[in-house]
């Protein structure tokens, strides 16, 4: 009866774990396509070296959507993801940092 009521339990919060996830990738594709158009805008007067370090992390949307999500899970560290933003423009390291609040504070918690 115990492993009953266990497993009733998690297919109840199966329902939220849909739900946060689907809120969760909303979040990350939005402010991925919003980060995409300023790389793409603005990467034309960075050096070489920046260049590939910011198409690493946000040559194509997957990329960015994976880098979104390495930044709040600690797979990777935020300043690696932040630095070739700021060289951007530092409002763009700044929504960086706001998406960074949202998520962890607001959609994970």
């Amino acid at each position: 009866t115990d492993l009953r009521l266990l497993v009733a339990g998690i297919a109840a919060s199966m329902k939220s774990l849909i739900w946060a996830f689907l809120l969760f990738f909303m979040l990350a594709f939005t402010v991925g396509v919003v980060i995409m158009d300023f790389v793409a805008a603005n990467v034309e007067g960075l050096p070489e070296e920046e260049v590939d370090t910011v198409m690493q992390y946000f040559g194509s949307l997957a990329l960015t959507i994976l880098s979104l999500y390495m930044a709040i899970t600690s797979g990777e560290s935020w300043k690696l993801i932040s630095d070739p933003l700021m060289s951007i423009g530092t409002y763009l390291g700044y929504f960086f940092v706001l998406y960074i609040a949202i998520a962890v504070f607001c959609v994970l918690n």
